[in-house]
């Protein structure tokens, strides 16, 4: 499990600092602002986020992205069911790595 540190946007300009992905990641922190990155260069893989707050109903309903395919750079808001409110952490599953790098920034 690798830890994802997002980086703040400024006036002045953020360059996106990407690491590889593993099959389980944490944002540390996470809001419900964090945009989250994902590039793949070929390699198909499914993100999931792992819900850790119940809806209305008292579930928890992981959220599902993909399969992204192709090489391409595809971008989401972490969604606030996934992100832990003890910790401020969310938990982003991968399910294939090999070509896939992620990043995160806070939107302000």
């Amino acid at each position: 499990m690798a830890t994802i540190t997002p980086q703040t946007v400024t006036r002045a300009g953020t360059t996106e600092t990407m690491q590889p992905a593993t099959a389980s990641d944490t944002i540390t922190p996470a809001t419900p602002a964090t945009r989250y990155r994902v590039t793949t260069t070929g390699t198909a893989t499914t993100i999931t986020f792992v819900a850790v707050q119940p809806c209305s109903q008292g579930l928890t309903h992981n959220v599902t992205w993909g399969p992204l395919t192709g090489t391409a750079t595809n971008e989401t808001l972490v969604p606030p069911q996934c992100i832990d409110p003890a910790t401020g952490n969310a938990t982003v599953q991968h399910s294939a790595t090999t070509g896939v790098t992620v990043g995160a920034v806070i939107l302000g």
